[in-house]
């Protein structure tokens, strides 16, 4: 279907998300000295020992260099698959940081926020280096399948940044959304937005989600987490709904309820 005047403003948008990034010239990891998967694997296992101070600059070195690797997106994104348990098991150490100090920011907590968001920084680097390399290959059915992909891992890992950030009542960082919504029209632009991610083929994700349905899911969810409490503001937001609802494109079928439990 061919995008719309406006659509198209858009989709120029989005070209700016994926503008600047780095040159595609790294031929291996420094971390490992090559670009081997068992070795990246050995060495995030040796990473998980160690504390979290130590930890992530190490991460983020690793991920600034998955963003500038001399190969195809498909092996960048299966080298992220092996680094990202130990991703995980950083931001929950952070998370417990946050959770002993939340009392009074200490200098321990400070670090542990700037740590992390120069990790969420370093990882959305990854995505939009994989997402513009996705323009230098032909736009066939397989590779529209793996850019969706890419925009479904983004979304999540989108989600749980604002996750993160909200339990703690930290503030969204500057150009959170500016990202969401490039990305949506890049995918919008490919053609890929809403491919389905079926089970069988991507057991990460609940049966039949896309990236359209997780970037709105995202988008609703900020609007409603703040008024769980606030009948008032659910009221304003009811008729807030109804008006986007009368804008949005609602011809799809019903998300399922699993949507939000992947984040």
């Amino acid at each position: 279907m061919a995008l719309s005047q406006s659509d198209s403003r858009q989709a120029e948008n989005a070209d700016i998300i994926l503008a600047g990034l780095p040159a595609r010239e790294r031929t291996h990891l420094s971390c490992i000295h090559s670009l081997h998967s068992k070795k990246l694997r050995d060495w995030c296992e040796q990473l998980n020992v160690l504390n979290i101070d130590v930890a992530i600059p190490q991460m983020v070195n690793l991920y600034r260099e998955l963003a500038e690797v001399d190969l195809n997106a498909e092996d960048v994104f299966q080298l992220y698959l092996i680094a990202k348990p130990a991703t995980d098991r950083i931001f929950d150490g952070v998370k417990a940081v946050y959770q002993q100090k939340k009392l009074q920011m200490t200098t321990q907590s400070k670090r542990a926020m700037e740590y992390a968001h120069s990790l969420d920084r370093a990882i959305i680097l990854m995505f939009r280096s994989l997402l513009a390399e996705m323009n230098t290959y032909t736009n066939d059915e397989r590779q529209k399948h793996f850019t969706a992909l890419l925009g479904s891992s983004f979304y999540v890992y989108m989600a749980n940044i604002f996750l993160r950030l909200n339990e703690f009542c930290l503030d969204i960082p500057t150009g959170f959304w500016r990202e969401c919504h490039g990305v949506y029209w890049y995918l919008k632009k490919r053609g890929c937005n809403s491919i389905l991610m079926d089970q069988v083929n991507y057991p990460d994700f609940p049966d039949k989600v896309s990236p359209k349905r997780l970037y709105l899911g995202l988008v609703l969810y900020s609007i409603i987490e703040p008024c769980r409490y606030d009948r008032a503001l659910q009221k304003d937001l009811m008729k807030a709904m109804q008006v986007f609802g009368s804008m949005a494109d609602l011809k799809e079928s019903p998300a399922p309820n699993t949507l939000f439990s992947i984040v």
